[in-house]
């Protein structure tokens, strides 16, 4: 989680050291940019669109579908990747990251205050890492764990993580609060899964969650969420 709680000092210095390349700016705030950091305004790319880094303090970050990246980085803004988009990872700080339909990551993707929605047929090939955010997952597969230390984990229609859960400590007394894990119809957890503060697990009679480790884990009905 150290390298999550470190991510604005890494997008700011991102922003402030890169030089610019703006491709065109209209009059609502956006950018249209091949590679593009910026403070205060809003980057968007069209459909389509390649592009290596893109990077934002406080503006929105859009992604148009059927587009290619490599990294993704924001403080404050929303970012939202289009439909069947191809990224390596995405780093948000505070705003939420949203992935369209069939949209993939060869990596991580990691927030610490944001939510992350991950929609149908969305891939990651890494893990999914959050501190304090909500992560919905729509028929989506995780390649790595998902990993949290008190934000909600909400996998449904299908889902599949392949290397377990992993509810972290807080090191800010808060340890007591059960965290909420919510298993929806047809959702797989293989690999071990480990919960170091309570947890409180909703799970589908079609849900699977494989071994665990945890002395304080509530398995509750589906019904019961």
């Amino acid at each position: 989680m150290k390298a999550m709680l470190n991510l604005c000092l890494v997008a700011a210095s991102l922003t402030l050291a890169s030089c610019v390349f703006i491709v065109s700016a209209d009059e609502s705030g956006w950018e249209d940019a091949a590679t593009s950091s910026t403070v205060n305004r809003n980057i968007r790319l069209p459909a389509h669109s390649q592009a290596e880094q893109i990077a934002s303090v406080n503006g929105r970050i859009d992604i148009g579908p059927d587009s290619q990246l490599e990294s993704v980085s924001s403080v404050n803004g929303p970012v939202r990747v289009g439909a069947r988009s191809r990224l390596a990872r995405i780093d948000s700080v505070n705003g939420d990251i949203e992935l369209a339909d069939d949209a993939r990551l060869t990596e991580d993707i990691q927030s610490v205050n944001g939510p992350i929605h991950l929609r149908r047929g969305v891939s990651v090939g890494g893990s999914v890492r959050l501190v304090h955010g909500h992560l919905r997952a729509e028929q989506a597969r995780v390649a790595g764990m998902v990993e949290t230390v008190s934000g909600e984990i909400e996998l449904l229609d299908g889902s599949r993580v392949e290397q377990g859960l992993n509810v972290r400590a807080s090191r800010h007394g808060d340890s007591q609060k059960p965290v909420r894990v919510l298993l929806g119809e047809g959702v797989v957890v293989a690999g071990l899964s480990r919960f170091e503060r309570p947890v409180q697990i909703y799970r589908h009679a079609s849900a699977s969650l494989g071994d665990y480790q945890g002395a304080d884990v509530s398995l509750l009905d589906w019904s019961q969420r």
